[in-house]
C-alpha cells in the first residue's frame, strides 16, 4: 500500500529496532505530502546513509512546530 516492502521493514528493525522503525513509518504518514517514494524514503532514513541521523523524536519534535503533524 505504501510501497514499503515487508522485508525492508523487517530488516529496518532487526537494524534500528521496531519502534523507531514503526516511528519512521509514522513520520512518513504525516509528511506524506512532501514525500513521492515512501519505500525509498523509508530505506534511507532506516537502512541508507541517513539512517545514523536518524532520530524519530527529534524529527517528531520539528513536525509538531512546523504544523505538518496532524494527530
Amino acid at each position: 500500500m505504501m510501497g514499503i516492502h515487508e522485508s525492508t521493514f523487517e530488516k529496518a528493525a532487526r537494524k534500528i529496532g521496531s519502534q523507531k522503525a514503526s516511528c519512521a513509518i509514522f513520520i512518513i504518514l504525516q509528511m506524506s505530502n512532501r514525500i513521492r517514494d515512501f519505500g525509498a524514503y523509508f530505506h534511507s532514513i532506516t537502512l541508507g546513509r541517513r539512517e545514523t541521523d536518524f532520530n524519530p523524536s527529534l524529527l517528531l519534535e520539528r513536525l509538531s512546530h512546523s504544523g505538518a503533524a496532524t494527530a
